[in-house]
């Protein structure tokens, strides 16, 4: 598809195919039903009606009247709010000091710590003894999730997959984080009720901060993004009057 290409002309005015799929891809999803010859041919007609009603507009003067001026104002007023706040945004800078001083004053959070393990959820502590009595005399956890599980994971045989600290309610949390690896641990109450739990592995690599990089550079921009916003409403706000009524 050449873009440059010139699809229609209204008046000497050009429509290119680049116009045409730039249209189409900023319908988003519902776009997709243009994405084929026909579908491109009816995106130019409809690009050709626009010219039309361009053309008829400026004809009769439509920018002219007094509805036409105040919507434009309005427009102005909203596109001139989001070019000062873009300015505010874009005005932010990070160095890479600033990012390692980040990372050394939250090191914690990129910790990589996560665990593989598996679960029974039954209703009762007694049924958990039960559960767990079972597995620690070598019975399948697998077949006994399958057998006594009251959590939709029974169909993988318990598996809950690999999750991160804080991922789960806290008592769970908290028991699969220090139970043995590969032992089966329980029964542990939470607000869903009596939990048996088998941990089968667990990692706990230290912060590195090539490894966490991106995601420290996203955090602190916005928080440094969040600082200027704030500072510049501070000096605004000095610099003009401004009275807060009320609501009440």
């Amino acid at each position: 598809m050449v873009e440059n290409k010139i699809v229609a002309e209204v008046e000497g005015r050009p429509i290119t195919m680049q116009k045409v799929a730039q249209t189409i891809m900023q319908m988003g999803p519902q776009g997709q039903q243009f994405q084929s010859p026909e579908g491109i041919k009816k995106m130019t007609e409809e690009l050709v009606n626009q010219e039309l009603m361009y053309l008829d507009a400026k004809k009769r003067n439509v920018e002219e009247t007094p509805e036409f001026k105040e919507t434009l104002d309005l427009f102005k007023e909203d596109l001139l709010k989001q070019f000062a706040m873009q300015e505010i945004m874009s005005s932010v800078k990070v160095e890479e000091e600033e990012l390692k001083e980040y990372f050394e004053s939250h090191k914690e959070q990129y910790n990589n710590k996560s665990m593989t393990a598996s679960h029974i959820l039954v209703d009762s502590e007694e049924k958990a003894n039960e559960v767990l009595e079972k597995a620690n005399a070598g019975e399948d956890f697998a077949e006994l999730a399958k057998e006594y599980s009251s959590c939709p994971s029974k169909e993988q045989g318990g598996a809950l997959g690999t999750f991160g600290p804080g991922k789960m309610v806290p008592e769970f949390d908290q028991a699969a984080q220090t139970a043995p690896i590969g032992e089966v641990t329980g029964p542990v109450q939470t607000q869903f009720g009596y939990h048996v739990i088998l941990v089968h592995d667990r990692k706990d690599e230290p912060a590195d901060f090539e490894r966490s990089k991106g995601d420290i550079e996203q955090k602190y921009t916005l928080l440094k993004q969040q600082e200027a916003y704030l500072q510049k409403m501070h000096e605004l706000r000095e610099e003009y009057d401004v009275k807060m009524m009320d609501v009440e």
